[in-house]
């Protein structure tokens, strides 16, 4: 079982590397690789249940999902946030549970703030095509927010499989 959810959460990861690229490139984080995340967080929620994971902290995981879905909904009414984000956002408290929403949350607001700082300061990246690129985020104030998403929950998914292999030795 424990294989198992190792191997889900290596695929998530994969999942999450493509929900970034795309993210960067268009702007766009689609539906079925949130419903594809979902059930993948809904499988790994099923299989650690019937192994024992603790009930209270899959319940703060799912409340966690609900109650960042509908703070996030007036922004994304205000035209702030894109809707793809709010449901990829909201969705991540599912994939890795309520044990480490603290851990996701600090690794995300730091991957946010370089973010943030990058495509407000392309002067420190190379030259090139690259830098055009963040500057066109700048002018048009966008920023592709699926990047610090996928990155944090990378960070969680990563330090949970090492957990999870340090138990199994």
């Amino acid at each position: 079982m424990l294989a198992f959810l190792i191997c889900t959460k290596l695929v998530l990861i994969a999942l999450l590397c493509k929900i970034a690229v795309i993210d960067f490139t268009r702007q766009k984080i689609g539906n079925d690789d949130v419903l594809a995340m979902l059930a993948l967080g809904i499988l790994t929620i099923v299989v650690g249940w019937l192994g024992g994971a603790d009930p209270w902290l899959v319940g703060l995981g799912i409340i966690a999902a609900l109650v960042l879905f509908c703070l996030l909904m007036p922004f994304w009414m205000a035209g702030k946030i894109g809707a793809g984000d709010v449901k990829f956002l909201a969705v991540s408290p599912i994939l890795i549970g309520g044990g480490d929403l603290l851990l996701f949350s600090v690794v995300l607001l730091v991957a946010a703030a370089v973010t943030a700082l990058i495509i407000k300061n392309p002067v420190l990246l190379p030259e090139g095509v690259f830098r055009r690129y963040i500057q066109f985020f700048d002018r048009n104030q966008v920023v592709p927010f699926g990047v610090p998403i996928s990155v944090s929950l990378i960070v969680v998914l990563a330090l949970q499989i090492v957990r999870a292999g340090s138990a199994m030795v």
